[in-house]
């Protein structure tokens, strides 16, 4: 972590972009770091707003009503930063992200699990893997 926090310091929002794959949202909501500014809070606000709409209904993930919010005039387009990709690996459905990662030999601070991967057969091992860390 020390590496991560030295290194990423957002002034607002900080967020990894979502995995690389069509229809991908812009950022992942999994993992947000932030600090507690006005205009963080406003796009908390505006983000939950939209998430909210029509009885959280709308949308199916958090990150698709983000998106909504960042192509409209909100604050979130300039509170929110892009932190560096190289703290955060991706499993993806077909678990080739991180064999790429594991060739390349990353060693990422953070790790992210796509919708897809939770609901393969593998999952509850992963899961449990984890959870005994």
């Amino acid at each position: 972590m020390h590496d991560f926090l030295s290194n990423e310091s957002p002034k607002d929002i900080g967020m990894f972009l979502d995995s690389w794959c069509a229809g991908c949202n812009h950022f992942l909501s999994g993992f947000v770091y932030m600090k507690k500014t006005p205009k963080a809070l406003e796009c908390f606000e505006d983000w939950t707003t939209e998430s909210s709409s029509d009885d959280f209904k709308r949308h199916k993930k958090d990150q698709d009503a983000l998106d909504n919010v960042l192509r409209s005039q909100s604050v979130c387009k300039s509170a929110i930063h892009t932190m560096s990709s190289a703290y955060i690996e991706t499993f993806d459905d077909n678990m080739i992200m991180p064999l790429v990662g594991v060739i390349r030999g990353r060693a990422p601070t953070f790790q992210h699990f796509t919708h897809g991967i939770r609901g393969l057969p593998v999952w509850p091992k992963i899961k449990k893997s984890i959870e005994n860390q």
